[in-house]
């Protein structure tokens, strides 16, 4: 059973009558019967609910979210990074380099 109280049976959706809604019904399993007579019953724990059927809901088209424009004058993502390159900056070794002869110096 679905959140809102509504079964899919056959390809049919019956609902459920709002006086036989109780406490954990809601996305409860609940047993649904085919008579002889083409009727349903639905049964949940002891107690037969009340159901009819409803119609379809339409289906929605999907639709995708445009993007959000940037407002002008804003700072685009490569202009804060511009200086900001890790191919042209010194190695750790030659930034070290200096400070180490320093030290055996002082040695």
């Amino acid at each position: 059973m679905n959140n809102d109280y509504t079964i899919l049976f056959e390809t049919k959706i019956f609902q459920i009558a709002r006086k036989d809604i109780c406490a954990g019904l809601r996305g409860a399993i609940v047993r649904v019967e085919k008579r002889r007579d083409g009727s349903v019953a639905v049964r949940f724990r002891e107690r037969y609910l009340s159901v009819e059927q409803c119609a379809r809901r339409p289906e929605m088209p999907v639709v995708k979210a445009a993007k959000p424009k940037r407002p002008a004058g804003t700072v685009g993502r490569k202009e804060w990074c511009r200086n900001f390159d890790l191919k042209k900056a010194p190695k750790i070794w030659q930034t070290t380099e200096g400070s180490v002869t320093k030290v055996q110096e002082s040695l």
